[in-house]
């Protein structure tokens, strides 16, 4: 008999189900008083001047996970371009490009929204 290869022959069914798992952080701030922000003069927030959702001051900015999270800024309701924005635990800042200005008003909300992703999967293999 020649050599020959023997293969297993087998079937697999598998599944998958993958669940995110968010994690929403939100902060909430209103200005002041009105203000010009310039690239010469941007607008530095500490987290301490925030709100969180439950109404309660807050005392740092959530981090937001490298591989699985984002941020998006809202200045009276319209998300702002991530260009403008630097964030640490501790500060938002905004930062118009050169030649730019954004002028707030007073009252004007910002608001943070933080999002961290956990997600998890699940596979099921049966043979």
């Amino acid at each position: 008999m020649p050599l020959t290869i023997f293969n297993i022959a087998i079937t697999v069914e598998a599944e998958a189900e993958t669940t995110a798992n968010p994690a929403v952080s939100k902060y909430f701030y209103v200005v002041p008083a009105p203000v010009t922000v310039t690239n010469a003069a941007p607008l530095a927030l500490a987290a301490t001047s925030f709100f969180t959702d439950a109404g309660v001051a807050a005392t740092a900015f959530e981090a937001v996970a490298a591989d699985n999270g984002y941020r998006t800024v809202y200045i009276n309701g319209v998300p702002q371009m991530d260009g403008l924005i630097t964030l640490s635990t501790s500060t938002l800042t905004l930062t118009p490009e050169d030649g730019e200005s954004i002028d707030l008003d007073e009252n004007t909300p910002i608001v943070l929204e933080i999002v961290n992703l956990d997600p998890e999967t699940t596979v099921t293999i049966t043979t």
